[in-house]
């Protein structure tokens, strides 16, 4: 696996190891509310909803705007996701021993 993969296997490998980490696959997302001392997230279908202390949240820019946060992103985030374009990008990630 390369690319962006990498740095979420490694990331979730790692977190999953604390023992104290809840994750699910294959849920698309409704909402996310963020109540300051509790994160909420709910599935589309309304079924599936999730509180947590803390959210890792990796949406792609360009399905960013279908989803309901409170509170609202920021004006400039929300416009970014209105033009579905990526601009050239560099990440990385190092894991140091």
């Amino acid at each position: 696996m390369g690319g962006l993969g990498c740095i979420g296997t490694t990331d979730l490998h790692e977190a999953d190891g604390s023992g104290r980490l809840d994750y699910s696959f294959s849920t698309p997302v409704q909402s996310v509310v963020d109540r300051g001392n509790e994160v909420e997230v709910t599935s589309r279908e309304g079924v599936d909803v999730f509180k947590a202390r803390r959210l890792v949240w990796t949406v792609p820019l360009n399905v960013l705007h279908t989803l309901a946060s409170t509170p609202a992103l920021p004006a400039l985030k929300s416009e970014a996701s209105l033009n579905s374009h990526l601009n050239q990008v560099v990440k990385c990630h190092a894991k140091v021993a």
